[in-house]
């Protein structure tokens, strides 16, 4: 499915803290997850998508940033994600964000979202015997040692 919402705010603005430590989603954040939630529920509805349930899901992001200020697209995938949660998937651990290219477009600033199953990837579901989990893991050092 593939649809557009306007830029989310960075996790560095979309929180704040409060005495007691807890983070909580600022007025903004919280606006702009209701905006996206339903842009999300609108191309749901006219695509056909379905709830995923424990599946793999690929969210290909295509930035479309105000100007060439500087500005970290990776900040921005944890309120993206939080928003979604209950409308296009049950739950965001499934899903694999992948940030495709960042423009620019003065005019009409956006995220585009390109979301799909993934395919042939039930073997690496949690607890599967074929999941990297139960391999070794080795670092190569730059002298070409292999150390366990």
């Amino acid at each position: 499915m593939k649809f557009i919402v306007t830029l989310p705010p960075t996790e560095n603005h979309a929180y704040i803290i409060t005495y007691n430590r807890k983070r909580i989603l600022t007025k903004e954040a919280k606006d702009w997850q209701v905006d996206a939630g339903y842009r999300a529920i609108y191309a749901k509805r006219k695509q056909g998508w379905s709830l995923s349930q424990d599946e793999w899901l690929v969210m290909e992001l295509y930035f479309f940033f105000p100007n060439r200020l500087m500005r970290d697209s990776h900040n921005m995938l944890k309120v993206l994600l939080d928003a979604f949660e209950g409308i296009l998937y049950a739950n965001d651990r499934y899903v694999l964000p992948r940030i495709m290219e960042v423009m620019y477009d003065k005019q009409d600033p956006r995220l585009e979202i390109h979301l799909y199953r993934k395919e042939g990837y039930d073997d690496y579901k949690q607890g599967s015997s074929k999941s990297c989990r139960g391999m070794r893991r080795k670092t190569v050092e730059a002298d070409g040692y292999a150390g366990t």
